[in-house]
């Protein structure tokens, strides 16, 4: 976040996921469909946080920010060396660019 990624990296694992790694900073972030039918489950989690203005609906949870679009379901996971306790406003500014492309 703050540089240039390379080329993502698609998984084909449960529905797809595409990892975007720096070697350099060890800082990786990935996409991943998911089902909105989850979002209900995803509130009840105790450290989950609701964010406004991206999406249908976000929600903020370990790492993670799970978004609804439409009847589509996205989560944008960031794993960095210095986990994210909460939505920085860098992670907030890219996971809008990428839902604004949904």
């Amino acid at each position: 976040m703050g540089r240039a990624s390379g080329k993502g990296e698609y998984h084909p694992i449960l529905g797809g996921r595409c990892n975007f790694y720096d070697a350099q900073s060890q800082d990786e972030i990935f996409l991943q469909s998911v089902d909105p039918a989850l979002f209900d489950a995803y509130a009840h989690v105790p450290s989950a946080v609701t964010v406004t203005g991206i999406g249908d609906r976000a929600i903020w949870v370990g790492g993670s920010l799970y978004v609804q679009k439409g009847s589509r379901g996205l989560q944008i996971g960031f794993f960095l060396p210095h986990s994210l306790k909460q939505l920085t406003p860098s992670a907030e500014k890219l996971a809008r660019m990428i839902v604004s492309r949904m």
